[in-house]
C-alpha cells in the first residue's frame, strides 16, 4: 500500500529534465515512475494537475544581496573577524535597492541556490 502521485511535473537536476508523469511512493520511496500509472488496491491517490515535484534538498543559508556581492573582496584590518563588515557591507547593498534590483536579486540568488541544488 502506498500512495500514487497523478498528473505531477517532475523536475530533475541532474539530468536537467521537466515532463509531465505518475509517481508510486512507498514506505517513503520512489518505486515506480511512469505516464498513467494505474492505481493499485489501497493506494492513496494524490491528483497534482501539474503541480511541481522535485528533489527536496537543503541549503542551510542564501542572501538576495550576497548574488550581487558576488566576488567582492571584504578587506578586515589585521586580526579582526571580516564577518561583521561583510554584514555591514550587505546591509548597505540591502538599503539601496530599489523594488527593481530587490527582484532581480531574489532572481539571481533563487537560480543560485537551485543550481546549487537548493528548493
Amino acid at each position: 500500500m502506498g500512495s500514487l502521485l497523478k498528473g505531477a511535473t517532475l523536475v530533475e537536476l541532474e539530468p536537467a529534465l521537466v515532463e509531465r508523469a505518475d509517481l508510486r511512493v512507498e514506505d517513503g520511496r520512489i518505486v515506480e515512475r511512469g505516464p498513467e500509472l494505474a492505481a493499485r488496491e489501497g493506494d492513496e491517490v494524490i491528483a497534482l494537475d501539474g503541480r511541481i515535484v522535485m528533489p527536496g534538498l537543503v541549503s542551510s543559508h542564501v542572501v538576495p544581496a550576497g548574488a550581487l556581492m558576488r566576488g567582492q573582496r571584504i578587506a578586515a584590518p589585521a586580526g579582526d573577524d571580516p564577518v561583521p563588515y561583510r554584514v555591514a557591507l550587505r546591509r548597505a547593498v540591502e538599503s539601496s535597492l530599489d523594488p527593481d534590483a530587490s527582484h532581480v536579486a531574489g532572481a539571481l540568488s533563487g537560480l543560485e541556490a537551485l543550481q546549487a541544488g537548493t528548493t
